[in-house]
């Protein structure tokens, strides 16, 4: 079986081309994802065989996919490459010494999200605490020695 993953921005090409695939023998659609930064989650949640990929998509477009595509062939080798972007955003966060109100406050969100984005990190990377990850965050320099475990604006 062949898993499939559309990413396009316009609901009616993802639609059409879900219909055309479901009806072929060995042909699984895996996903879908409407624009560039969906597409590289799902490619990295999904694990397609094949991505059908609209070069002309809105936060990231499908040349910036196809590049980030690339290092995604390393993923079992880097495990950062597990975490969504608002995993390491909330990462470098840790790094920086911020609690999870300064994280929440700077990423817009809730207290409640990043303390379980917090535990997902933990337990994507093996790690047991928030100082363990915030070590791991400056040994794979996710932020400049100067900006770690210091003074910030909150």
């Amino acid at each position: 079986m062949i898993r499939v993953l559309i990413a396009d921005d316009h609901k009616v090409v993802r639609q059409g081309l879900r219909f055309l695939l479901s009806s072929e023998a060995g042909i699984a659609v895996a996903g879908e994802a409407a624009d560039g930064v969906a597409a590289l989650e799902a490619i990295r949640s999904l694990r397609p065989d094949v991505v059908l990929l609209d070069l002309l998509m809105p936060r990231l477009d499908g040349l910036g996919v196809l590049a980030a595509m690339r290092e995604l062939r390393h993923a079992a080798a880097d495990p950062l490459s597990q975490l969504t972007p608002r995993e390491t955003d909330v990462l470098k966060g840790l790094a920086q010494g911020r609690s999870n109100r300064e994280i929440a406050k700077a990423l817009s969100v809730s207290e409640e999200t990043v303390k379980s984005h917090v535990s997902s990190i933990l337990a994507k990377l093996g790690l047991a605490d928030r100082t363990q990850a915030a070590i791991y965050a400056l040994q794979h320099h996710l932020v400049p020695l100067d900006q770690a475990l210091g003074p910030h604006e909150p």
